[in-house]
């Protein structure tokens, strides 16, 4: 194996990339990440404004296009399917969904969290949050056993405060439409 360092790794990958694409064969180029790093995907550190309503865990991430998506994951006993329509996003965005343990989602006195996640997304350039609104809306369906009718769907905004948001909501089902990057919990109570 030959390693490449400085300037001269474009030229060397330009080269590989080259006769891999003449001749039908598998190359693996090698590139020393302490030079160079570069769109290896989301880290492990959740959003700040997911953190900040209790939803440490980075569940799944992907980036999305113009063209629209789809990204599903499970945590905590739940599963999340996100639907990102077509020019829902003006620019490719980072899609980060998150999740905390139910017991310790605060969403305000008296109710009890039974499902949750959080959806946000980033440019990819910076990991900036992107601002707007997502036109038309995308929707998520939280699916666990612990859903029941008669539950509601609530957008937490920070530690013990929450605002209640259109759902349907049936016996291990909820689906929720949304504009703007959420922070829900299905909750009873």
């Amino acid at each position: 194996m030959t390693i490449f360092k400085g300037e001269n790794v474009k030229a060397h990958v330009r080269s590989i990339a080259g006769v891999c694409s003449l001749s039908i064969a598998l190359c693996v180029v090698g590139v020393s990440t302490t030079a160079y790093a570069a769109g290896s995907g989301y880290g492990n550190s959740p959003p700040p404004s997911a953190a900040a309503g209790g939803f440490h865990k980075v569940v799944t991430s992907l980036t999305v296009g113009v063209g629209g998506g789809t990204l599903s994951g499970f945590a905590y006993g739940a599963y999340a399917r996100i639907k990102i329509p077509r020019k829902s996003l003006r620019r490719a965005g980072e899609v980060v969904v998150t999740a905390g343990p139910p017991h310790s989602i605060r969403p305000g006195k008296g109710m009890k969290v039974v499902a949750d996640f959080s959806v946000v997304v980033l440019n990819p350039s910076n990991g900036v949050k992107v601002k707007g609104k997502f036109n038309p809306p995308m929707v998520v369906t939280i699916r666990d056993k612990s859903i029941v009718a008669g539950d509601h769907v609530v957008e937490v905004t920070s530690v013990g405060h929450s605002k209640p948001i259109a759902a349907q909501v049936s016996d291990g089902v909820a689906v929720i439409s949304f504009t703007v990057d959420p922070n829900f919990a299905v909750v009873n109570g």
